[in-house]
């Protein structure tokens, strides 16, 4: 439907008449007597620079001067952009209950508004704008059945607490060349590494190695799973082929049940000399415990809060992959480019945290381009990413969930202080409807778990 403002200049507009039906694309036709004359080129004189005046000093100047010097398509531009920005959010109030903000934008090109206008004439142009989508439910979202794989039980926090204190013992060890024996596990071996895929017969993208240093304690879950059983034996200068079949809870996902054939070269082979478990040594490691045995429980406790902190994100993950399947909703383009670029910064931000990029580097990938290419290539993830959203604020306004103002000031207050440490330019305003969509969230997810029925299935043993 067509929406009419009318107005005898720029300075009324926001007093002028709107009538307006919702759609998702509008015309908006307007009456322009005496617009150029009375608003643009004032708006001309103020913002830009001329030669002999300096920034908005041309105020004496004859109009004739004035459109002799910027040239009638810049005056006629600067009437399209003049109008554009101030009537379309004036005609963009019809469908402030409909339309998603920020989706609004101008469906027509610029500069064939420009070529066109005729301020004798009513000036039309048309605004696009996608509408806030209609959710419904496949399923409901309450008494759901999820299943959850643990990150852990007793037996692999043990595990994992042996793992802990023979890392911190081999902080004080020494290496040693080993020469009279074959390569055995606990020791560290530098070698010459290729990977291929036996089903393509080709070589496993990013699997080349050289001179690298092999850690046998560690390299079958850090490096290649069952890698270190297949060298064992070997001797400095032997070169083996070992095939492995990647397990099913390998990561990435995309190697798993994968057959490949690995080429190692052993060139060196050390061993650990390394210090006793003994009161002093715990001392030492931690100045505070008062011996072995209270450091071993220490990192016992921490490691049973790690394991039970990424088993609660397992259930939380399982839970958003439910409710995206409950779901009914088609989400809007400008939602998924929304998170796309959320996603996108996050991502960049991350790498430079953990050191993997500059701030520079960061810079020349924050590009349009290549920010395109993200989203084309994450599209599916980011559509089941949007549609969890939405579900989780339709669940939380139905089920009148609420959080602490205290919270949102205190998790805005991390953020923000985690922005200017990175040295990050941020939108306040933007940040805070972020953390509190984070909160809102989280506090959905625990109202999910309460209200649905979490099977704990038995721990995957370890790789």
């Amino acid at each position: 439907m067509q929406t009419v403002l009318s107005g005898s200049s720029l300075q009324n507009f926001s007093h002028a008449s709107l009538k307006t039906q919702s759609s998702r694309c509008a015309p908006v036709k307007l009456q322009l007597p005496g617009l150029a004359q009375n608003v643009v080129l004032k708006h001309l004189r103020s913002e830009f620079d001329m030669e002999g005046f300096r920034k908005g000093k041309a105020k004496k100047l004859p109009d004739s001067v004035l459109l002799a010097t910027f040239g009638p398509k810049r005056v006629k531009t600067a009437v399209v952009e003049q109008l554009l920005n101030t009537v379309t959010p004036l005609a963009a109030t019809g469908y402030k209950d409909t339309a998603i903000a920020d989706s609004i934008s101008i469906v027509d090109n610029v500069d064939e508004l420009a070529a066109r206008l005729d301020v004798t004439n009513d000036f039309k142009f048309t605004f696009g704008f996608d509408i806030a989508p209609q959710l419904g439910w496949k399923k409901p979202y309450k008494n759901m059945r999820v299943e959850v794989v643990p990150a852990g039980d007793e037996a692999s926090d043990a595990q994992a607490l042996e793992a802990k204190l023979l890392s911190a013992r081999k902080e004080k060890g020494t290496l040693s060349v080993v020469i009279d024996r074959g390569l055995q596990r606990g020791d560290v071996a530098v070698v010459d590494f290729v990977a291929k895929r036996m089903d393509l017969d080709e070589e496993l993208m990013g699997s080349r190695r050289t001179g690298m240093q092999m850690d046998t304690d560690t390299a079958d879950y850090a490096f290649m799973p069952g890698i270190v059983e297949g060298m064992v034996g070997m001797r400095p200068g032997e070169e083996r082929d070992v095939r492995i079949t990647i397990p099913d809870n390998w990561e990435p996902a995309t190697l798993q049940g994968l057959e490949v054939e690995c080429h190692v070269k052993l060139n060196e082979v050390f061993k650990w000399q390394l210090p006793e478990m003994t009161d002093e040594w715990a001392r030492e490691m931690d100045p505070s415990s008062s011996g072995f045995e209270e450091l071993s429980q220490k990192l016992l406790n921490l490691q049973k809060a790690e394991t039970a902190a990424a088993t609660t994100r397992r259930i939380y993950d399982a839970l958003n992959e439910a409710v995206a399947q409950a779901v009914d909703v088609e989400v809007p383009e400008s939602l998924i480019q929304e998170v796309g670029k959320q996603d996108y910064q996050a991502k960049l931000l991350e790498m430079q945290a953990k050191g993997k990029l500059t701030l520079e580097q960061v810079s020349q990938l924050a590009t349009e381009e290549l920010l395109n290419n993200y989203i084309s290539q994450k599209r599916e993830s980011l559509v089941e990413i949007q549609k969890t959203t939405l579900a989780m604020e339709a669940i939380f306004q139905a089920e009148k969930l609420q959080i602490a103002q205290a919270d949102v000031d205190a998790e805005f207050a991390l953020a923000s202080a985690d922005m200017e440490e990175q040295g990050a330019e941020y939108d306040k305003e933007r940040l805070l409807e972020q953390v509190t969509e984070t909160l809102k969230g989280q506090k959905t997810l625990e109202w999910l778990e309460q209200n649905n029925e979490v099977i704990l299935l038995a721990p995957q043993p370890s790789i």
